[in-house]
């Protein structure tokens, strides 16, 4: 009776000395008969156990591993709802209007602030024309339609042999007009809607010096002939007149 304790307590050592290998093979021998219980059936239990925690550790409360994955692939079938799309649609339009908008009013300031400088270019080519060539040279604008030429008067004076050096015309936008009080062109009218400046061959305004006027919308621009020859441009800020574009 005191043996077969003894091989009891031996194969119960044996059984807790199994290695870790051992205890993760597939399968499982026969069973033995007897009262010491077969170390393999514990060990595939064992393994079994283990699948099971490891299982239980890659899934979360919302569900199985598989149900997570079916419902991530039908989230990413459903699209956008129509409620959705004109949400976007509102928003686009909202900031186009806006752009539109602003770009519109930088155009208009662009196009102004042009006009003032083809105005002010063209009279400082009289003055230059009218030094180099030394011959009275004119500057002319017609306020009916905005043209603009330079002339070589060809001394003495004679309207008939005058020569044009330059020619062009402002936007059709460009009004004449002054937030003061004043002509919007107050240079040397010589017929109708045409006036002129004049500069002698010294570079001098011998007639025509004063202000030219224009604007679009509320965006006015002056440009100045001074009798000494100099030309100067300013723009209507705040209630005056202020240097500059």
């Amino acid at each position: 009776m005191r043996r077969e304790t003894d091989e009891c307590e031996l194969d119960h050592k044996k059984v807790a000395g199994v290695s870790q290998t051992d205890a993760r093979e597939p399968y499982c021998r026969d069973v033995w008969p007897g009262p010491i219980f077969d170390t393999r059936l514990s060990e595939r239990a064992e393994c079994a156990h283990e699948r099971r925690m490891m299982n239980e550790t890659h899934t979360r409360p919302g569900g199985t591993a598989a149900s997570r994955e079916e419902r991530r692939r039908r989230t990413s079938e459903l699209g956008v709802s129509l409620f959705e799309i004109m949400i976007v649609m509102v928003l686009l339009s909202i900031l186009s209007a806006i752009g539109v908008s602003f770009a519109t009013t930088y155009i208009r300031k662009e196009r102004m602030r042009s006009a003032a400088y083809v105005v002010q270019t063209h009279m400082q080519m009289a003055r230059i024309e009218a030094l180099s060539r030394n011959r009275n040279c004119r500057f002319t604008i017609d306020d009916s339609d905005g043209t603009i030429e330079v002339l070589d008067l060809m001394d003495p004076a004679d309207a008939s042999d005058d020569v044009v050096i330059s020619s062009t015309q402002l936007p059709t936008e460009i009004a004449f007009d002054r937030p003061d009080a004043g002509s919007p062109i107050s240079l040397n009218n010589i017929s109708g809607t045409i006036y002129e400046t004049t500069f002698q061959q010294d570079g001098v305004v011998s007639s025509g010096d004063g202000d030219i006027c224009m604007k679009i919308d509320e965006d006015y621009r002056r440009v100045s002939v001074y009798v000494a020859g100099g030309v100067h441009m300013s723009r209507w800020h705040l209630g005056v007149w202020a240097e500059g574009l």
